[in-house]
């Protein structure tokens, strides 16, 4: 999972394991831990939309398990994903359907 972070934009981008994993409910979390800290982000599928908030110092992204579900039954393009805002924070989530498979 890559998460970006810009002014006023958070981009996600997942896996096709990972987004499975969404889709079957499971969270998902990952943590960077840098000198005095650490950072952590969380994308958690109970949501019913796309949403992004700041939950005790976590970047965390909610996201609707079946949307997610959705875009894996799509074909593949470069413009398939979630997106939503928060406030005046833009939420992009990105699913790379052709990690694990080759590229035609």
């Amino acid at each position: 999972m890559n998460l970006k972070l810009q002014a006023n934009e958070v981009r996600v981008r997942l896996s096709r394991g990972e987004a499975e994993r969404l889709a079957a409910g499971e969270a998902l979390v990952e943590e960077a831990r840098l000198p005095g800290g650490a950072i952590a982000w969380r994308v958690d599928p109970s949501g019913s939309g796309t949403a992004v908030a700041l939950d005790r110092g976590a970047v965390v992204v909610t996201v609707s398990a079946a949307e997610v579900r959705a875009l894996l039954e799509a074909p593949p393009s470069k413009d398939l994903g979630l997106h939503g805002s928060s406030g005046d924070v833009a939420l992009v989530i990105e699913i790379d359907l052709w990690s694990g498979k080759k590229r035609p």
